[in-house]
Formats: C-alpha cells, structure tokens, sequence
C-alpha cells in the first residue's frame, strides 16, 4: 500500500489582516488524494476559527485528519467543529 500525508500548521491564532489565514493554509486539503493522512498541528492554539471548522469538515468523509496539539481540550475544539463544520458547538 501507498499512502500520503501532509501536515498543516494552525499553531498561531489568526488576528488582524490574517483572519483568513487558516482558510488560506486548509485549502491545500482541495489538492489531497482520497484517502490521505493530514495531520494538522495546532500547537498550543486555544481557539477554532469558523473557517477551520469548514475546510476540516468539507474534506472529513474523503481524508484521513487528525488534529494535534499540546492541550487535549483544545484539540477537542478542533474535533468538534470539524465534524459539526461550525466553530459554535464549542462555545
């Protein structure tokens, strides 16, 4: 078997002009092949961007995602809306 993986960094909390940040990084998950392994690494980040929540949910049913990250609440977050593809189930 042969298998592909790609990692994505979320690690820092988009803000400002960067607000789209997160939209602009997921999109690489369009360029995927079915079955991939994506590993996106959020680091100590503490909050779920409503554009995380869609890419990671748009590509969920077609990729292998799993999110990483040093507090086990947060990636829990992330898990969350990416299976909901909404930010709001975590508030």
């Amino acid at each position: 078997m042969i298998a592909g993986a790609v990692k994505v960094n979320l690690s820092r909390e988009p803000e400002g002009e960067h607000l789209s940040r997160d939209r602009r990084l997921l999109q690489v998950l369009e360029l995927c092949p079915d079955g991939a392994r994506v590993v996106v690494d959020i680091g100590g980040r503490k909050y779920v961007s409503q554009d995380a929540a869609h890419w990671l949910h748009e590509h969920d049913h077609r990729l292998q995602i799993e999110v990483i990250g040093t507090d086990p609440a947060a990636v829990q977050q992330f898990v969350l809306a990416g299976r909901a593809g909404d930010w709001s189930v975590t508030a």
